[in-house]
């Protein structure tokens, strides 16, 4: 895109909301020019009841109505949008999900994958989950071929709007031998274990099966009482057998892990970090064997893939 043509607009709904203040931080950090953003959020009920900043500057925050959604180029979604299916009758531009609010969607993004950008309207960022298993499994199969993977996936409270709070609060109620009551969550979640929302293992089996083209493929999940960072446990099985030193290489050259001696990776070690932390392998046999791995649950993923996205389309 040359300096001549005119502006994109971009909108982000959920101005207010804790994976958008996270999202704003990678955004300020970007290059991309000729961009216009405006923000939206639902507690902006009336006229400049929200001023916000973005790169250093004061913006006031809309009420995401329909008229004025409409005239953004781009939209990402990074909080509940309550009348998504109105507005994407009319809508003519890009619509990018980062939370899962699209049950159908024309493209699940894959940044190895080149695609037609000009004739896709809605675009799925795969969750967090996805993003970093298909990543560690890439290697593997390109190079040995993947039978199957049963992959274990310790979530943070993070994960859902407020569930750092809850958590404090719970943490706080649990301590001072007080009844916790949950709100975000459906069980307590201090000092225990907890399941997740009904639909999160599926929605990553699936995404998992489109990027690796793989049906052997399967997903547990718990929230654990950890603020960021996810945590996988894997274990993997390839068709051929793996030869140690070209995996290694695979994952060095990719400059998106930091590989470790330490048999557990601890989750609040990967939290802030652009880098998948990867246990030491421990191998079973030639084809078997078991994989921990932490990350960022929102910046190594969701928000890297963002950016590439973006640039993608704007170019």
């Amino acid at each position: 895109m040359n300096s001549k043509q005119k502006n994109r607009k971009i909108g982000i709904i959920g101005y207010e909301s804790e994976l958008s203040k996270e999202l704003l931080k990678s955004l300020e950090n970007s290059s991309e020019p000729n961009i216009d953003y405006t923000f939206y959020d639902y507690n902006a009920k009336e006229e400049f009841s929200i001023v916000g900043s973005f790169k250093g500057e004061s913006t006031v925050i809309k009420f995401p109505e329909i008229d004025s959604l409409i005239k953004n180029d781009i939209i990402i979604i990074a909080s509940e949008f309550h009348d998504i299916k109105e507005f994407s009758k009319r809508y003519k531009g890009i619509l990018i999900d980062i939370t899962d609010s699209l049950n159908k969607y024309d493209y699940l993004y894959n940044e190895d994958k080149e695609a037609d950008y000009e004739n896709i309207k809605t675009i799925k960022i795969p969750s967090a989950s996805s993003f970093i298993i298909y990543k560690i499994l890439k290697p593997i199969q390109d190079n040995f071929g993947l039978e199957y993977i049963n992959s274990t996936i310790m979530f943070p409270v993070s994960i859902k709007e407020g569930g750092v709070k809850e958590l404090l609060s719970q943490t706080i109620d649990t301590l001072n031998v007080k009844s916790v009551k949950p709100e975000v969550f459906s069980n307590p979640v201090a000092f225990s274990f907890s399941e997740i929302d009904s639909g999160k293992e599926e929605i990553i089996s699936n995404e998992l099966q489109i990027l690796l083209d793989n049906k052997n493929i399967r997903i547990t999940g718990f929230l654990a009482p950890i603020f960021h960072s996810i945590s996988f446990f894997m274990f993997i099985k390839s068709k051929k057998p793996v030869q140690k030193d070209i995996l290694k290489y695979s994952y060095d050259i990719m400059n998106l892990f930091n590989l470790t001696d330490k048999k557990v990776i601890p989750p609040q070690k990967a939290a802030e970090q652009d880098k998948i932390l990867i246990s030491d392998i421990k191998y079973f046999n030639k084809t078997e064997f078991f994989i921990n791995a932490a990350a960022d649950n929102y910046k190594t993923a969701i928000f890297n893939s963002v950016i590439k996205l973006l640039k993608k389309i704007l170019e």
